[in-house]
């Protein structure tokens, strides 16, 4: 598989002489030259890519140079990493999104990454992933050790937050109340929000 005349993928080929015949009579040509390789710059800031890494008992990958928490219930698994533009996105073996991040290789040196090729299909989201908080009394909630101001307004009530790909949504009562740019790559462990307890008298 070629673009451009650069080389993007070697595959076996199952076809039998036969079969290249029959190519022949509806159509096929002549191939021409082999590609010239994988080509330096074809991979990088135009195009989305994609490696796959063995995630480490520690929920670790390494890209490049650079040491990457993907999370422990990815351990032992084969990850596919998209790059696309400034986000990374760990998609698990069965193509669903574990978790979207900030990319740390700059599109220049994606090219030289192991195994790299162009991406393959999207990443189908988590179904009906939501998280739920009790708003305290000065307005603030926790997910993921990120801190976030909901507002005095709010206090006491539940909101809803739905993340997305680098923002966390608030909704409360069916009402968008905020869009806050996620800034923590910790995993999300409870979902569910604490009532509030009444201290005893």
């Amino acid at each position: 598989m070629s673009i451009g005349g650069w080389r993007i993928k070697t595959m076996l080929s199952r076809l039998s002489a036969a079969d290249l015949a029959r190519l022949r009579q509806v159509g096929a040509r002549r191939a021409g030259p082999p590609p010239a390789g994988a080509a330096p710059g074809a991979l990088a800031a135009t195009a989305c890519v994609e490696v796959q890494r063995l995630v480490n008992s520690a929920g670790i990958i390494t890209l490049g140079s650079q040491v990457i928490q993907v999370g422990s219930p990815q351990a032992g698994q084969r990850a596919r990493i998209r790059l696309d533009g400034k986000l990374m996105h760990v998609i698990t073996q069965d193509g669903m999104l574990w978790r979207a991040l900030h990319c740390p290789i700059p599109p220049g040196r994606r090219h030289r990454l192991q195994g790299v090729r162009l991406a393959g299909p999207d990443p189908v989201p988590q179904p009906g992933l939501t998280i739920q908080r009790r708003v305290s009394s000065r307005g603030g909630i926790q997910v993921a050790r990120q801190r976030i101001q909901v507002g005095m307004a709010h206090a006491g009530k539940t909101v809803t937050i739905v993340p997305e790909d680098n923002n966390f949504r608030l909704v409360i009562n069916g009402d968008t109340v905020g869009v806050l740019p996620r800034t923590t790559s910790a995993r999300i462990d409870r979902y569910k929000a604490h009532a509030t307890r009444t201290r005893k008298q």
